[in-house]
Parts: C-alpha cells; sequence; structure tokens
C-alpha cells in the first residue's frame, strides 16, 4: 500500500488516465463479487472495480465488462459509466463516476 492506502496498481492506473494525486477513497459497499472504490483524484472523481478471480471460474468478467462498456461509449449509449482505462494483469477497471443510490431488494 502507498501514503494513499491505495494499491500501487490502482495510482498506476490513475496516473495512466491523467488523474493527479492527492487520492482519497471510499470504499463502497454492497457487491457480492467484485470490489468498487470510489476515488477523489485532485482533478475529477471515478470508480475502481477490482474484479475477483476464482481458479474454478474460467469466465473473465473484467474483460467482459469493459469490453461492454467499451461498445456502449463507442455506439452512443450513455446508460453505463464511461470507461477510462483497464489492467487486465492487476484485475482492475477505471470507470466514470455515477452517483446514485442502491436500489432496494423489493
Amino acid at each position: 500500500m502507498s501514503g494513499t492506502g491505495l494499491e500501487p496498481q490502482m495510482e498506476a492506473l490513475l496516473q495512466s488516465a491523467s488523474f493527479e494525486p492527492p487520492y482519497n477513497h471510499e470504499v463502497l459497499h454492497g457487491g457480492r463479487n467484485n470490489r468498487l472504490l470510489e476515488i477523489q483524484a485532485a482533478n475529477g472523481q471515478v470508480a475502481i472495480k477490482q474484479y475477483y478471480r476464482h481458479a474454478g471460474d474460467s469466465r473473465d468478467r473484467l474483460a467482459s465488462d469493459f469490453a461492454f462498456a467499451s461498445f456502449a461509449w463507442d455506439h452512443g449509449i450513455r446508460c453505463v459509466p464511461r470507461p477510462l482505462g483497464v489492467a487486465y494483469d492487476d484485475g482492475i477497471a477505471l470507470y466514470e463516476f455515477i452517483t446514485g443510490i442502491q436500489p432496494a431488494p423489493e
């Protein structure tokens, strides 16, 4: 961990997408298979999604999510967060942060 509490791979992804320190973050709860962080950088707010990987599951959720979001944005669909960067080897992706509320189960 760095001085920001973020993993070095996350800081590298932020910097590769031109988001500058200092970084403040909050882990958002509610997901089951992935970890989602809200990041406030010096020049913007974004989300980092860290994808769960299991040796017994060959699905690549990161590649699927990022490819779909990229396809949607390339075709003018704006109801999904804009994909901003990806580090496949590290299992993380950077997306536009969209403020909202978590839906109730009912």
